[in-house]
């Protein structure tokens, strides 16, 4: 046990049971979180849980869970994030040259290692591995022919719709949000979208944003994981009404909205809620859970991180 850890537990613990913390939230019977898209789902209700290697804190020895859903989350859903425009694609400086007829390429729209391969900026234009969508400006140039170029997750079948029609010679551009492909269980693809031109062209990709899914879930009064989205890293139950959620990114200055109860019809969950920063874990949030009477209690509850 670290000093700074013994002084985080001491600091929650007095501000806590009553907690008048930076976020709150109370509750009455059932989720006042609008989850839509959370994938909320009874544990064990095709939701794979595995457990972590015990973790300490406090001195005590506690078991961290998390899950890695199979339940049909929401991927695309999410929200926007702007970033400056970045070239992610240029098939004119590369070996591989242009799209040839009729013939698709798959290529990556996230890489730490940068685009420099398939001709991109040779940073990774900051999308990062939780985008499920992007928005692109794509361009046609040096087109030996008339023609078209559709765009599509990879791993899917090529839409008959187009993106760019273009002619022979002439370049022209066309922006548009598209999905990133993702596994079942929301892991990555081996790539991530492919494109196919019906004539030889050159291709000029740049990004210009992403989404990525809300942080959102569904946490069992027994501190194992009941829904989520892909953002929710562990959860852990740490005594009676007392639970840790960490998330894929900092949250210090987002909005918690915590609510009582599993978020299906007839639970009947009645009782009080609060939630506050973990120090030192910027990612992290303590929540506690309260009965009716005000009573430290075990008690189901969903969490909407609103940055």
């Amino acid at each position: 046990m670290t000093e700074g850890e013994h002084h985080e537990q001491e600091d929650f613990r007095g501000c806590g049971r009553g907690l008048t913390g930076r976020r709150w939230a109370g509750s009455g019977g059932g989720a006042t979180v609008a989850a839509t898209g959370s994938g909320q789902a009874a544990a064990g209700a095709g939701t794979i849980t595995y457990q972590r290697a015990p973790i300490e804190r406090g001195g005590q020895s506690s078991t961290e869970w998390a899950s890695a859903g199979t339940t049909d989350m929401s991927w695309e859903d999410g929200n926007y994030r702007a970033v400056t425009p970045c070239r992610v694609i240029d098939t004119r400086s590369t070996s591989a040259g242009a799209l040839k007829a009729n013939t698709s390429r798959a290529f990556f729209i996230f890489d730490k290692g940068g685009f420099v391969g398939q001709g991109g900026d040779s940073s990774d234009c900051g999308i990062p591995s939780t985008a499920t969508a992007v928005q692109i400006n794509v361009t046609s140039t040096g087109a030996t022919g008339n023609g078209n170029i559709r765009v599509y997750p990879y791993g899917e079948a090529a839409p008959l719709a187009s993106l760019v029609n273009y002619r022979t010679g002439v370049p022209i551009a066309n922006a548009a949000t598209v999905g990133l492909c993702r596994n079942p269980n929301g892991s990555l693809c081996d790539k991530d979208v492919r494109f196919l031109a019906t004539t030889q062209t050159d291709l000029v990709v740049d990004v210009m944003g992403y989404y990525e899914p809300s942080m959102i879930a569904q946490i069992n009064a027994d501190g194992t994981v009941g829904g989520n989205s892909m953002r929710l890293v562990s959860a852990a139950y740490e005594g009676v009404g007392l639970y840790e959620v960490i998330w894929d990114t900092d949250v210090s200055r987002c909005l918690a909205s915590v609510s009582i109860g599993d978020g299906f019809p007839g639970g009947g969950d009645v009782g009080l809620v609060a939630a506050v920063d973990r120090l030192f874990t910027p990612e992290g949030l303590w929540i506690e859970t309260y009965d009716a009477a005000g009573l430290p209690a075990d008690m189901p509850f969903q969490v909407h991180m609103v940055c």
